[in-house]
């Protein structure tokens, strides 16, 4: 699987969630991010090859123009438990996602 980068807007708990399906996962506060541009965080998710998850449907528009890959969460502000479901749930298609060459933008509710 993918290493996920987690956006300010997730909860830092999230990375551990999800540790067992996304290894070497990390959250922008922890990778000195989190006063960072849209567009800083998406050079460094490409940088260092992670998929960023965020909440923020402006990334949508920015994976097109960038290419970097991103996965938007259309849920409500919540424990990170709720976000964590949603990558379980969908893990396989995740993993799609990030096989798909094309594809920039994954969203899932």
């Amino acid at each position: 699987m993918s290493s996920l980068l987690c956006d300010e807007n997730l909860s830092r708990r999230l990375v551990a969630a999800v540790a067992d399906l996304f290894p070497n996962s990390t959250h922008v506060r922890d990778c000195g991010l989190g006063a960072a541009t849209d567009h800083a965080i998406l050079a460094y998710a490409q940088e260092q090859r992670h998929v960023l998850v965020t909440r923020d449907a402006d990334f949508e528009a920015l994976s097109v123009t960038t290419g970097a890959k991103v996965i938007v969460l259309r849920i409500p502000d919540g424990p990170a438990l709720v976000a964590a479901n949603v990558l379980r749930r969908r893990a396989a298609d995740v993993q799609r996602f990030v096989a798909d060459t094309e594809t920039t933008c994954l969203i899932l509710g």
